[in-house]
């Protein structure tokens, strides 16, 4: 759902109330202080954007420091799956709402989750799909720091930012085989 849109029917209420969007309460009753279940798709989409923030401020200081490991990624990537399978629909629809946070870790959830949702569709091992989503997840770490910046920025690209874009798949694909992944297809 987009801001402003237009609820037309008791099927789209119930279908939220269902994935835990939204809470009926009576006209008596306070509002409640946590809007959303803990079981709600919405809130763990929240749970994971909270992890990869960690996972993306760790990614942002290697090949220093290290201290990411290839199955943290790829254990992460399993969780986006999972949530997919049990609730595709809500989390296309946290895709359109959640944009709070760092611009680069956003892109890289919302990155992964649609990259799930379009693999679910395709004939891939399931080796594979978790390559590919890890590679979707970890596109940018050679310029998250510049990736931020640029979001904010309305001016054109000044010639150090045009070479850090020139230069971030190089720097992404030594990151990421700093951190010790060996994975052609992840990083290909």
């Amino acid at each position: 759902l987009r801001r402003g849109f237009v609820i037309n029917s008791q099927r789209q209420i119930d279908a939220m109330v269902e994935r835990g969007a939204y809470q009926e309460r009576d006209s008596q009753s306070p509002a409640p202080a946590q809007p959303q279940t803990p079981d709600s798709p919405f809130h763990r989409y929240d749970a994971l954007h909270s992890r990869l923030k960690l996972i993306c401020d760790s990614l942002e200081s290697l090949p220093e420091a290290g201290q990411v490991a290839p199955e943290q990624i790829t254990a992460f990537c399993s969780d986006v799956q999972e949530l997919c399978g049990l609730e595709g629909d809500a989390l296309l629809a946290a895709v359109h709402l959640v944009h709070e946070g760092r611009d680069s870790v956003i892109h890289a959830l919302h990155s992964v989750t649609l990259t799930e949702m379009l693999l679910d569709s395709q004939k891939v091992t399931e080796a594979e799909r978790l390559s590919i989503l890890a590679a979707a997840l970890t596109q940018n770490v050679g310029m998250m720091t510049l990736h931020d910046s640029l979001c904010k920025q309305k001016e054109p690209l000044s010639e150090s930012q045009k070479i850090g874009i020139k230069q971030h798949p190089r720097k992404s694909l030594e990151a990421l085989q700093g951190m010790g992944v060996k994975d052609s297809l992840w990083l290909n």
